[in-house]
């Protein structure tokens, strides 16, 4: 989205109202567009997992857990449901 940033409505305004945060993601570089003011600009570099909604599937279907790849409730309901190969809860079926 921050590629796009000059094409939202007054961008200038948004920065002026509020800092940005670019959480940048694998295959995107987080470069500032056009002449917009980077003052306002924040670039986080927390740790970037490889992560993709097949890898989550196949760590299910193997048993493994998705412990904080996903929220609790979403691990939950696969479980619940028996998604992806989960085994279902005693009693379901």
């Amino acid at each position: 989205m921050l590629a796009d940033l000059p094409h939202w409505r007054h961008p200038a305004r948004v920065l002026e109202l509020a800092r940005v945060a670019v959480l940048p993601r694998p295959g995107f570089a987080a470069t500032w567009p056009g002449d917009l003011p980077r003052r306002r600009l924040r670039v986080l570099r927390p740790p970037l997992l490889e992560l993709s909604s097949s890898a989550i599937r196949r760590r299910v279907g193997r048993g493994l857990s998705i412990r904080f790849l996903v929220p609790d409730a979403v691990a939950r309901f696969i479980r619940a449901q028996g998604l992806y190969g989960a085994p279902r809860p005693a009693g379901r079926r």
